[in-house]
């Protein structure tokens, strides 16, 4: 398969995206059991799009559930990552109208069927890899995330909570929660409310600078 080559910005998107010169050959998405991670590899050209989205949402799902956390919470991180206008497409885009801004669901079955059927349209749609790798890369790195015995608990907190802002499936407070079944494993804090962990606003733009 011959496709242009981009300009990458480090931090964000590709500068510049130009179409494929030939028909994007078909992937799909697969999962090492050992090391339960997921990859994109070649497929038939006969699987419908409809199949690889269902087959990819699978994938991940199970990666998710093989983790020790709500493979919600997983979710939701994966959400705090992906929809920023710094993303690649369909995620990114300019500040007055990114792409997860289509997004209408409301559970976080809905976000990842929305993730992955968008990153796959925009793939089979010509328009270039950089989404669907985006989606397959940024999964593994929140099974890691999550794999550090705590280590990296504020910083996945701090991602849960970008993406449920960003997908709108909670109502904005000053003081941002985290329902007790979507928290970090191992964590106990008995000054913590018993139903929620707390972070205000300002210590979440401190860690990632929202767009």
């Amino acid at each position: 398969m011959r496709y242009s080559t981009t300009l990458l910005n480090r931090s964000g998107p590709p500068k510049s995206t130009r179409l494929y010169l030939s028909e994007p050959v078909p992937v799909s998405i697969s999962r090492d059991e050992e090391s339960n991670k997921i990859s994109v590899t070649p497929c038939a050209a006969t699987i419908s799009l409809d199949e690889l989205c269902d087959s990819g949402v699978t994938k991940v799902l199970q990666c998710f559930k093989a983790s020790s956390v709500h493979p919600d919470r997983l979710i939701y991180c994966l959400t705090g990552i992906l929809f920023s206008c710094s993303s690649p497409d369909p995620f990114g885009g300019p500040k007055s109208n990114p792409g997860y801004w289509v997004y209408e669901g409301t559970t976080a079955a809905d976000l990842i069927n929305f993730i992955i059927n968008s990153a796959y349209k925009t793939y089979l749609g010509w328009k270039g890899r950089f989404g669907l790798d985006a989606v397959v890369l940024n999964a593994n790195r929140v099974l890691d995330l999550h794999n550090e015995a705590g280590i990296n608990k504020k910083l996945a907190d701090e991602l849960v909570l970008r993406g449920m802002n960003r997908s709108n499936h909670r109502e904005f407070r000053r003081a941002t929660m985290i329902p007790q079944n979507l928290r970090f494993f191992g964590v106990s804090d008995e000054a913590e409310d018993l139903n929620a962990v707390y972070f205000t606003m300002q210590d979440i733009r401190s860690r990632f600078k929202l767009d």
